[in-house]
């Protein structure tokens, strides 16, 4: 008998919240497919349902700082450049990391899905931030 494990990688809460309703909903939704890849990773699925979670959170990350960087373009917002390098940073790594795990040279594990965890809580707190007064 094989038990599974559920278990949030993040928790949404209120303070994550940059104020801006799309963008929080966005964010959220980001939350929820991390989780998933979380989840797919602790109870050992399979390589390809694994594979597929990824390739949906690499997808939906590419949406959301679309959707985030037109709004900062919109407003003119100062620091939009910093921002945007570092949303490229992060799809590069993210692509890096896919093509790592297709390729079998690396597993996902938990020290993996930490720093994914560390970048997006760091980033949503001090970086998206920091748009919030400007753009609202």
């Amino acid at each position: 008998m094989t038990t599974s494990t559920t278990s949030q990688l993040i928790t949404w809460n209120d303070q994550y919240s940059v104020g801006i309703a799309a963008i929080d909903a966005q964010h959220q939704k980001w939350i929820r497919i991390i989780n998933e890849v979380h989840d797919a990773m602790l109870n050992q699925k399979t390589a390809a349902t694994l594979g597929k979670s990824l390739d949906a959170m690499l997808e939906y990350t590419g949406i959301h700082f679309a959707a985030e960087e037109a709004l900062m373009r919109r407003h003119a917002y100062p620091d939009y450049a910093a921002h945007k390098t570092q949303h490229d940073k992060l799809l590069v790594d993210l692509k890096e990391l896919q093509q790592s795990f297709r390729s079998g040279k690396l597993a996902l594990s938990i020290k993996v899905m930490s720093v994914l965890k560390g970048w997006l809580v760091n980033h949503i707190m001090t970086v998206d931030k920091k748009y919030t007064a400007y753009l609202k």
